[in-house]
């Protein structure tokens, strides 16, 4: 059995796992109840604020691709950006959607592969980059509440700093260079490939140390970009909120007397929380959601949004409730993608298969 079905089973397991794990834990009707007694204004606002989040993001990687001399139109990118999307939303396999969208623009881009490959990794590097600054920029003014949030948060940022550097700095890779042993045979024809391959990267790379401009404007617009995200979800989690304490004023509700206190004061702390709880929450929960171990962040970040926002008193059963509406609502907007995956499938496809080989090896 290859490597990389080992790997996806074991993925597949994890997220069953633990979407069982929380889907017991809450109760399939408790989160099917709150879903249903969401208010539809707010369902839509949220999904607006999300889909302009998706747009932006694509026209941030579209504008870090001009500045470095690709060529990819805003046209491309908005159908490329929308079948990664779609492929890691909504297709079933494992093949990350920036995997497709790697291989789309190198191929489109034939004489500067690097620059294409390298800009897919700068564009997923700065949008979480700036996803955990505006959690740090948060935390302080609630600093006991989410400390467990802040350690995290601030590991990250000082790791990712120290990345940069080690990077960015041509000092520092100098000293990084001399530090490593030299070995005084050439190496075979597949060592000369790997180290001209990683040539070619650095080299990509360094385009972006000379237009830091550049990246600072990238990372203002990923911050927009995260904000309408966390708006459109702060927007489900209140109208989770009000619908679910309307259905409970209700003579009819099916909410026992004894769980209605509990439910009450669920619902009144999920529809009091500011947007600097969400600004909070939600940037660790998506980093943890985006790490490549289950299939789209399944099961996974079902179990981050019950945790997390168990912290600040609300039931797993609202908090699994916004996951599902949050991950159901960017399905719907991904099939944008699936729209241009039918327009050009055959290619879309090869691709995929690309992707999925390279991953064997």
């Amino acid at each position: 059995m290859k490597r990389s079905t080992i790997l996806n089973i074991l993925k597949i397991t994890l997220a069953v796992s633990l979407l069982a794990y929380v889907i017991h834990k809450a109760g399939w009707d408790n989160i099917r109840r709150a879903i249903g007694d969401m208010t539809p204004r707010a369902w839509v606002f949220g999904a607006v604020a999300i889909l302009c989040g998706n747009v932006l993001s694509i026209l941030r990687w579209q504008m870090l691709m001009r500045g470095v001399g690709l060529t990819t139109t805003v046209w491309d990118a908005i159908r490329l950006g929308f079948i990664g999307i779609f492929f890691n939303s909504v297709v079933p396999g494992l093949t990350g959607g920036d995997a497709i969208k790697a291989i789309y623009v190198v191929r489109e881009n034939p004489t500067r592969r690097a620059d294409a490959f390298v800009s897919v990794i700068v564009d997923r590097v700065i949008g979480i980059a700036s996803l955990a600054l505006i959690s740090a920029v948060v935390i302080p003014f609630d600093f006991a509440t989410y400390r467990d949030v802040a350690i995290v948060i601030y590991g990250f940022l000082g790791a990712a700093a120290i990345g940069a550097a080690c990077v960015l700095s041509r000092r520092i890779k100098a000293k990084i260079k001399a530090l490593l042993p030299r070995s005084e045979k050439p190496g075979g024809k597949f060592a000369q490939k790997i180290g001209k391959a990683l040539s070619s990267v650095d080299r990509a790379v360094s385009i972006y140390r000379e237009r830091l401009p550049l990246v600072a404007v990238a990372v203002v617009i990923s911050v927009v970009v995260h904000m309408c995200i966390i708006v459109g979800v702060s927007a489900l989690g209140t109208g989770i909120a009000e619908g679910g304490l309307a259905a409970l004023d209700n003579p009819t509700s099916v909410a026992s007397a004894e769980d209605q206190p509990q439910l009450v004061a669920s619902l009144t702390t999920l529809s009091d929380l500011g947007l600097q709880s969400y600004c909070s929450l939600l940037p660790i929960i998506f980093m943890i959601q985006a790490l490549p171990i289950s299939p789209g962040g399944l099961g996974v970040g079902e179990k981050a949004f019950e945790h997390f926002f168990g912290t600040v008193g609300v039931l797993p059963q609202h908090a699994v409730a916004i996951s599902f509406t949050y991950r159901i609502t960017a399905m719907l907007i991904s099939l944008i993608g699936g729209v241009f995956l039918l327009m050009d499938r055959k290619r879309v496809m090869e691709d995929m298969h690309t992707a999925s080989a390279g991953s064997d090896e």
